[in-house]
């Protein structure tokens, strides 16, 4: 199961790059949901890091990287889902759904 979540991580990455670098440019001047995005960019950065660590670590690194990773992925869902449900009312606001 690890190595098949390595190498979906590692196509992840790179189409997680691919997609962000057009998202942004396309969106950068509503800044509505900035924040949450550059927070959900940085989650990805990080757990991309602590990936690699624990490929490349042993011991106490190796154990701490497992953490960092573990709750990084947890945190990382949660404000995924925030920036989602943003777009989502952004969405609904500029087309009138949802409203009386």
């Amino acid at each position: 199961m690890l190595r098949i979540h390595g190498w979906l991580a590692v196509g992840t990455v790179f189409l997680f790059g691919w997609i962000t670098s057009e998202h942004i440019s396309d969106r950068w001047r509503n800044a509505r949901n900035r924040v949450s995005g550059f927070s959900l960019a940085g989650f990805a950065a990080l757990l991309a890091l602590s990936g690699y660590a624990l490929y490349y670590t042993t011991d106490h690194l190796h154990d701490a990287a497992a953490v960092t990773h573990e709750a990084l992925g947890a945190v990382a869902i949660v404000f995924a889902l925030v920036h989602w449900k943003g777009r989502e009312r952004t969405a609904s606001n500029r087309y009138g759904v949802g409203r009386i």
